[in-house]
């Protein structure tokens, strides 16, 4: 009875680690993914991965424990999300630039007002995560979680915000050399219009200005596709090295 006890509990914790990670780990936070799937997701992952852990026989711990794994399920989404971030952030640039934010619209699967080419952006990236496998990598990822910190332990804080933070920067860096040279010719256009009308005030260049950087970010946009797949397994080996070292 004693050994069945501490697998329940080995199993318990494990799939609060689980379920709280795919609660807010890209893809699998998707709001077109019901939380019952979510749970029944994270069941068959702490299943799976019990026997990484063994049985718990500490009792007296355990709701500290649940709190434990909930967070440091969640501090390994957080990895993940902000570093996908990037890619929307990229697009939501292009927007400003390019007159597309001040159409944006409410997506009710993020919560949040959206203009086009930063929700199309982050369509693809999490099209791309399953297209190129990452998805399995973090689950992976996850997976080995258990065995380098199972249910007991914790992670070092202070290394843990170090990166936090590292990868803060890095995203802002990785939004600008996502959309940079699409930027580029958006601001070119800008000072190409603003000579203009320094040269003919009369032709009243700044009428064409919206229109003709609407056309420049329709035309151009798409060409930042190409590199999308590469921009995401870097991303997400990205991920597993910032893991690495703090969890892994």
């Amino acid at each position: 009875m004693t050994i069945y006890l501490g697998f329940f509990t080995a199993f318990a914790l494990t799939t609060i680690r689980a379920t709280v990670f795919l609660v807010f780990c890209p893809p699998f936070n998707n709001r077109a993914l019901s939380g019952q799937v979510k749970a029944l997701l994270g069941a068959a992952l702490g299943l799976a991965t019990v026997g990484r852990v063994g049985p718990i026989y500490q009792s007296s711990t355990f709701i500290f424990e649940c709190v434990m794994q909930a967070f440091i399920g969640f501090s390994m989404a957080l990895m993940v999300r902000i570093m996908l971030a990037a890619i929307q952030m990229a697009g939501s640039l292009i927007d400003l630039e390019g007159g597309f934010a001040m159409a944006q619209t409410f997506d009710p699967l993020t919560m949040n007002n959206q203009a086009t080419f930063g929700r199309v952006y982050e369509l693809s990236a999490l099209a791309m995560l399953f297209a190129t496998n990452g998805y399995q990598l973090l689950v992976i990822g996850l997976a080995r979680s258990f065995t380098a910190l199972p249910p007991g332990m914790m992670f070092d804080l202070d290394n843990y915000a170090e990166r936090l933070v590292f990868r803060f920067a890095e995203l802002l860096m990785s939004s600008f050399e996502i959309a940079g040279p699409l930027l580029l010719v958006l601001v070119l256009t800008d000072m190409g219009l603003g000579l203009l009308t320094k040269v003919a005030p009369a032709m009243n260049a700044f009428t064409l200005g919206f229109p003709l950087k609407i056309i420049v970010t329709a035309f151009l946009a798409p060409t930042i596709m190409v590199v999308l797949p590469q921009v995401v397994l870097k991303i997400v080996d990205e991920a597993l090295k910032s893991w690495q070292g703090v969890i892994l």
